[in-house]
């Protein structure tokens, strides 16, 4: 397991380097605290709720990142993400904006996090269908044409904490698939996807996975059918 992390760890620091260098994004002061987890290697970090980047209540919480707006032009600026469709600028805008919301964007970066702008897409929370005309979803895995985002999600106004709300596009042209939260529901949702790799699916079967480790169960998943080939 700690092997895992430090190459996930190893691969970050390179792509994200990477970013950072076409991006020009301004450099995190090195008292930013530091989210540590098993992350997908070539995917992105999934704890963004720990850098606080989305809020939904209190004063905004900014962090160095850089957004792209609408027409393609990357700017880098302080950022907070708020209530899952706004984006808050602590410095104004290339427009002197200082507030733009989900359909004035086109993706946003902060610190090894991806936010990117799915445009009238829906999704189940509680087995409620919810609509959204644009909104800010994480990207946590993207390999082998499976894509996996994490959609922040507020219940109600002034909710502290977002919940995470996993989707799967199975192919780039696939519609997204909302992963059940609950247990059963989640386990039915992922065997049929682990039905090539006995032990995963066997783990599955017997509750040994749980829906928060949704995007490192995927990826553990893609890895293995990578190393067998």
């Amino acid at each position: 397991m700690k092997a895992y992390g430090l190459l996930a760890a190893v691969l970050l620091g390179s792509s994200v380097g990477a970013v950072a260098q076409v991006l020009t994004l301004p450099q995190v002061p090195t008292t930013a605290p530091v989210f540590r987890t098993i992350v997908p290697a070539g995917a992105v970090n999934m704890g963004v709720s720990a850098f606080n980047a989305f809020t939904n209540s209190g004063p905004p919480v900014y962090r160095p990142g850089a957004f792209q707006e609408a027409d393609g032009v990357w700017q880098t600026n302080n950022i907070c993400l708020r209530s899952g469709d706004l984006l808050l600028l602590q410095g104004p805008a290339a427009s002197g904006k200082q507030l733009l919301n989900a359909q004035q964007v086109q993706r946003v970066v902060v610190r090894r996090d991806t936010f990117e702008v799915l445009r009238d897409f829906a999704y189940y929370v509680k087995q409620k269908s919810v609509r959204c005309a644009a909104g800010f979803v994480q990207r946590v895995v993207h390999q082998d044409g499976y894509t996996m985002y994490c959609r922040w999600h507020f219940d109600r106004p002034g909710q502290a904490e977002p919940t995470p709300i996993y989707l799967l596009q199975r192919t780039e042209n696939a519609p997204l698939e909302t992963v059940p939260q609950q247990q059963r529901a989640f386990q039915e949702f992922m065997l049929p996807l682990l039905a090539d790799n006995a032990d995963m699916a066997e783990r599955m079967k017997h509750g040994q996975y749980f829906y928060s480790q949704t995007p490192y169960v995927l990826w553990q998943y893609l890895q293995a059918r990578h190393l067998a080939k």
